[in-house]
């Protein structure tokens, strides 16, 4: 394990927590370090990382990948013939060209198109058969035939762009798209569509009575449509399998097969009209001729209106169908009473068919509430034997009712039929669940990135779907955690109490949907600081750590990915400070981005150009961020909306003395002030690579901050976004605020004599080294209205053999120092002034807080005017001193 990874009982922490609870001496230095009562002594230091998280023998891969990688041709990036050897090392297998004029079956956009389709489908064939049966006109209805016409052609040259399923695979070539479409329904629907056009142009045109049979063909020929229907229908009946719960799918069932009935006598009753109005008679008689009994005028059915005509027909066809019949109307020819006959058989076979589909389903809809019923008595029984309280007893039968009438989720076990399916297929499946809510996480989305196989086998074998009813805990405090969730859908509720965390109230908290909780367990062998409770009934993804573990060690370059975003992860629990103690929602200092940070330059480069390659910049664009990500001057991520982003941490030391005065940094000159800078600031650096925040925080108090015996007592986080304007991206800055206490002597000559009182808790030796000297490197200033700063200081040389030394501008002067721009009269012993080899004096200041909030938002040139009015003498003297 690594040296940083955790912590031995030897070490010191330099932060003392300040939490509720009762006080427990530290076991090594005798500090009283106060936590909660469930937690271990000195929390969260002891906490270490999985031992299972180990490094492989494949350290050196890095620097194979990136050996290569001198100038990268990223105009190729997107084409693997071209690609650099060392890219093509960390890619994921061959990139799959983005067919944007490809369409998804399954988008809503189809989706939407296929329920209009089915909408015109179900008008056509429930109209046709009335115009066709009562010869009616399409007078005035031109335009909607047009319409009509232009949509179903649309449809057909969608069907070329529309990919489709075969054996469990999706069809995405467009050649072989073509060929199923013409081998299927291809010459069916041009023969419709052409019906549509010819039949609109007739409407358009003078009618005569060739052009009126013609349009009677044409009516009769869009009836093929009902297949059109039906394939619709099974696809919106899938999508309602997915909504709806078994009772109502059942009611649904029911409606679905009184409709078609409808629908058929509604065919059946157009189809009679017609046979009596234009069908031929070997006897000259017909159905209409026939007066309806009752009938005062003595009219025939021929003469009634269109309405009385359609209902009585209606009601002779469900006469026939349903057996029953209808008196006053008979057949009087053969073709009346061949149609009779037929549907008598045919009304035979469909009414046993209706009466067991109806039952059936009423069956099936019993059997599931019959099943609910027996349980629900079970439980009462089981509570009366046991003699509980009735108000008790009624809370758990009302819960347990509710509970039994929500839809229960299936799981994997709850369908054999995906055991029927091959591994690579169920894998497939599996990752297609899984990864639209493990790919919100950045490390997921990168490990699907560099390794679609390793991402698959994470969602079969380390992710599962979890479900909770309402009130449910998923965890509690004090309990161990392995496994870290992603909400799904649900309402949770996230609760601390003082017996169990460094709170001092209890604080509670509500979760939606797409949050994460509990990462630390994956990485730590955490300990739950707060429970989680669901408050509506909720779906989550947990992820198992030992699973996670185990995969991710088969693909070495993940292996070292994840082993050292482990390690930071770690760091930052162990080195947390006061207020901002990690919990199970969050872990200071651990976002995607600040930890890529600290990593490894060689990591760096390889997440940055993994990100290049998949984002969407021109080629142009991603040629220039390429060199700067190789050159470690731009750290380039994708952020959980794909989008690319630049990434950089700072890190600032606030110290303050007991009166309340501050330590600011004033500006930048030379002997002579030809070259002056000035900026009201803290001291601060970016963070370096292989550096958490407190590791950049101690290297600024050991070489940045001009006085010695600085206590850090606290930190606060900021995280801004804006544009880049020489990357034309957005920047995210992880800007990290440390607060110190001076506790030191003003008196003291020489700062740089000695050691601190600082206790470097992650590498003690180097950084006392360090402070035996304090160095202002003119490049690492940390400016809190320009934070877009190129800071790249080597990190290879001790600041003590850089032949940098300075001291403390302690003069003596007779004369005072011109008032500072917000009017505060600076006492001469309060300014402070360092020195570097090429004789820069960088100049500090202890300040009140409200002139530094004056003077921070001030113009530059305010300041400037300031260094430049000061007295030769304590420049000239500062100098001299380290001649």
């Amino acid at each position: 394990m690594d040296s940083h990874a955790s912590r031995s009982d030897g070490e010191r922490s330099p932060f003392t927590a300040r939490t509720s609870g009762s006080p427990r001496p530290d076991r090594v230095s005798g500090e009283a370090t106060v936590v909660a009562l469930t937690l271990p002594v000195s929390w969260p230091r002891v906490i270490l990382m999985r031992a299972e998280l180990t490094r492989t023998e494949t350290l050196g891969m890095l620097e194979n990948i990136n050996s290569g990688m001198n100038l990268i041709n990223l105009n190729n990036m997107d084409h693997t013939p071209s690609a650099p050897r060392g890219l093509k090392a960390f890619t994921a297998g061959p990139t799959v060209k983005a067919r944007p004029h490809l369409i998804n079956p399954d988008s809503l956009s189809r989706n939407v198109f296929d329920f209009c389709a089915l909408f015109f489908v179900i008008v056509e064939i429930t109209v046709l058969p009335v115009s066709m049966a009562w010869d009616l006109t399409y007078d005035n209805l031109g335009v909607s035939a047009v319409f009509i016409a232009t949509f179903w052609t649309t449809d057909l040259v969608l069907g070329f762009f529309t990919a489709f399923d075969v054996d469990g695979e999706r069809e995405r070539s467009l050649r072989r798209i073509a060929k199923h479409r013409l081998k299927t329904w291809f010459v069916p629907d041009v023969i419709l569509v052409l019906t549509d056009w010819v039949a609109a142009g007739l409407v358009l045109a003078d009618h005569n009575v060739h052009l009126i049979d013609i349009l009677r063909l044409l009516r009769g020929i869009r009836i093929v449509r009902l297949g059109r229907a039906i394939r619709i229908f099974w696809k919106l009946e899938g999508f309602m399998n997915h909504v709806f719960s078994d009772g109502i799918m059942a009611i649904l069932k029911i409606v679905s097969v009184l409709l078609t009935f409808m629908w058929l006598n509604h065919f059946i009753c157009c189809l009679w009209f017609w046979i009596g109005s234009s069908g031929p008679s070997d006897t000259g008689g017909r159905w209409l001729d026939m007066t309806p009994a009752g009938s005062e005028d003595g009219t025939s059915y021929f003469d009634k209106g269109l309405i009385y005509q359609y209902i009585i027909s209606f009601h002779w066809a469900l006469g026939q169908v349903t057996l029953v019949g209808v008196e006053g109307i008979d057949a009087t020819n053969t073709g009346e009473r061949f149609y009779s006959i037929t549907l008598l058989v045919l009304g035979l076979l469909f009414s046993s068919t209706l009466i067991s589909g109806i039952s059936a389903a009423l069956i099936d809809f019993s059997m599931r509430t019959s099943e609910n019923r027996n349980k629900m008595r079970l439980l009462r029984l089981y509570l009366h034997q046991n003699s509980l309280d009735s108000s008790l007893a009624i809370k758990v039968t009302t819960q347990a009712e509710k509970r039994l009438k929500a839809t229960n989720v299936l799981r994997d076990s709850d369908v054999p039929a995906l055991a029927l399916l091959s591994t690579q297929l169920r894998t497939e499946l599996r990752y297609s669940l899984m990864s639209p809510h493990t790919n919100t996480h950045p490390l997921f989305q990168l490990w699907a990135d560099l390794s679609i196989q390793t991402a698959r086998m994470i969602a079969t074998e380390a992710a599962s779907f979890v479900f909770h009813e309402q009130l449910d805990d998923v965890f509690t405090a004090g309990t161990g955690g392995d496994m870290a969730y992603h909400v799904v859908s649900g309402r949770m509720r996230y609760m601390q109490y003082p017996e169990s965390a460094p709170v001092e109230n209890v604080l509670r908290k509500d979760l939606a949907d797409k949050a994460w909780v509990s990462e630390a367990s994956l990485w730590a062998k955490w300990i739950h600081v707060g429970t989680l409770e669901a408050q509506t009934r909720c779906q989550l993804v947990a992820i198992h750590a030992l699973d996670v573990v185990r995969v991710v060690r088969a693909h070495h370059l993940i292996t070292d990915i994840t082993y050292s975003y482990a390690l930071h992860f770690h760091r930052s629990i162990v080195t947390a400070v006061e207020p901002n103690w990690p919990s199970d929602l969050e872990v200071p200092f651990t976002d995607f981005g600040e930890i890529v940070v600290s990593m490894e330059p060689e990591m760096q480069v390889t997440i940055g150009l993994n990100s290049l390659q998949r984002g969407s910049l021109p080629a142009a664009q991603k040629m220039m961020l390429g060199k700067e990500v190789e050159t470690g001057q731009a750290i380039i991520l994708r952020n959980a909306q794909g989008e690319l982003e630049r990434t950089v941490s700072l890190v600032a030391i606030r110290v303050a003395r007991p009166d309340g005065c501050i330590l600011i940094q004033l500006g930048k000159t030379d002997e002579l002030f030809d070259r002056v800078e000035s900026g009201c600031i803290f001291p601060g650096s970016k963070q370096m690579p292989g550096e958490c925040p407190v590791d950049a925080a101690h290297r600024v108090l050991a070489s940045k901050v001009a006085v010695p015996n600085v206590q850090l007592t606290g930190a606060e986080r900021e995280v801004v976004s804006k544009p880049s304007a020489k990357y034309a991206i957005m920047t995210k800055y992880f800007k990290t605020i440390f607060i110190g206490e001076f506790d030191g002597v003003m008196d003291v000559v020489n700062p740089c004599s000695g050691d601190s009182d600082i206790s470097v808790d992650l590498d003690t030796g180097s950084a006392r080294a360090a402070r035996k000297a304090i160095v202002i490197h003119d490049s690492e200033t940390l400016s809190q209205r320009d934070v877009d700063v190129d800071d790249n200081p080597s990190s290879d040389e001790d600041p003590v053999l850089q032949h940098h030394t300075s001291c403390r501008i302690r003069s003596r002067l007779q004369s005072g120092l011109p008032p500072l721009p917000s009017g505060y009269n600076l006492p001469v012993n309060d300014l402070l002034g360092t020195v570097d080899a090429q004789r820069t004096v960088t100049l500090f200041a202890w300040l009140p807080e409200e002139d530094y909030n004056i003077m921070k938002d001030q113009e530059e040139h305010l300041l400037k005017s300031w260094i430049e009015d000061l007295p030769g003498g304590i420049i000239t003297k500062l100098l001299q001193s380290v001649a």
